[in-house]
């Protein structure tokens, strides 16, 4: 795993799965290259339950993506979202590791997976704004054997046959294999990488069409505003006398966005700091407007009307954006730098982003960031 203890660290995991009272499965990997969507941990999740075809945890962490949690079936019958619930426990498990290691050493994946698998090896899944890791998992976690810096995984798929020869299975009863990856690259009416074609966009909204030209996006500038934004909501959910929903709402928020902070992928920094405005306006006041954002542009702030773009439906824009509607004039979207292809705006793709419109298309933008793809 990067850090020497790798036959350790499988051992541990193999041991907390079979005590797990549901099926686990880790996969630790380089990222495949056909695997291009923006969020190749959630994809490839998906793509390994579809074909294990059983229901259970997938812990996926590639080197290319920000780590992931899915749930499929019933975790803990007390809970109606076991997906969202199993997430946020896990990163309230990795933050209580981050503060005990301090700023020099960074929580690894294989800790996070660790994790996941106490979380679904207890009887209930822990609450998620409270600590709940004794001190002996606090010791343990924060050995030599599970610290380590960015995880080095021996051995992946840098070909475009794609044979995952470092996948690493762990499970009940059943080890995740390489035969279920490449049989979901062969099935009918699946990509290259077995994903199935989504529409373009949300449904009933058709994309607009972008300027000419557009400024590149200061990525590193948006991920200073994000990480500024997250620590002021962080501060002001520690002392905030509102409660309910909204709080909910606002732990949530942070609890994704800090997930993003460090993502390479420049749609994710973007949510990041929409998520944080959206846990901070939570916390504004009792029964405070839910933040919505410009559909064309989050990063033109907040929406201030609706219009209707491309022939579809009214969606929320900037003051900005319906004038250009208004004039007819071309708009200046948030555009998808994509590796392979032509760059496209960001709501002619299939990511959690298109498809919520950065949470202007709904109300509960980060739960559909902790579940999306794991379905």
């Amino acid at each position: 795993m990067g850090n020497g203890h790798t036959r350790e660290i499988v051992a541990a995991l193999r041991e907390k799965a079979d005590a797990a009272e549901v099926p686990v499965f880790v996969v630790l990997t380089r990222t495949p290259q056909d695997v291009t969507s923006t969020r190749p941990d959630e994809e490839l999740a998906s793509l390994v339950h579809a074909g294990v075809g059983q229901d259970g945890v997938y812990v996926v962490q590639t080197t290319l993506g920000i780590g992931h949690v899915g749930v499929w079936g019933d975790l803990d019958p007390d809970h109606d979202d076991d997906q969202v619930q199993m997430s946020l426990a896990t990163h309230q498990g990795s933050s209580e590791v981050r503060d005990r290691l301090g700023d020099e050493q960074q929580v690894s994946a294989a800790t996070t997976a660790a994790l996941a698998l106490d979380v679904a090896g207890g009887t209930t899944i822990p609450p998620y704004a409270e600590p709940w890791l004794s001190d002996d998992q606090l010791d343990e976690y924060t050995s030599e054997i599970w610290v380590a810096n960015n995880p080095e995984y021996d051995g992946g798929p840098d070909s475009a046959d794609v044979s995952m020869p470092a996948l690493v299975g762990v499970a009940v009863g059943l080890t995740v294999a390489t035969l279920a990856y490449r049989a979901l690259r062969s099935s009918p009416g699946t990509g290259a990488a077995g994903r199935t074609r989504a529409s373009t966009g949300p449904i009933g909204v058709r994309p607009p069409d972008p300027a000419p030209a557009t400024e590149p996006l200061d990525v590193d500038g948006v991920r200073r505003q994000a990480a500024s934004a997250v620590d002021r909501l962080a501060a002001r959910a520690a002392r905030t006398g509102i409660t309910g929903d909204q709080l909910e709402t606002a732990l949530g928020c942070r609890a994704a966005a800090e997930q993003l902070l460090d993502s390479t992928e420049d749609l994710d920094v973007v949510g990041a700091l929409v998520l944080a405005r959206t846990g901070l306006r939570a916390l504004e006041k009792r029964d405070a407007e839910p933040y919505r954002c410009c559909y064309v542009n989050p990063l033109h702030g907040a929406a201030r009307s609706e219009r209707e773009v491309g022939g579809g439906e009214q969606v929320p824009v900037c003051t900005r954006c319906a004038r250009s509607i208004d004039r007819h004039a071309p708009l200046d979207p948030l555009l998808d730098r994509r590796r392979r292809g032509r760059d496209q705006p960001y709501y002619a793709g299939t990511s959690v982003w298109a498809r919520t419109g950065y949470g202007s298309l709904t109300s509960d933008l980060w739960r559909e960031v902790l579940r999306t793809e794991r379905r």
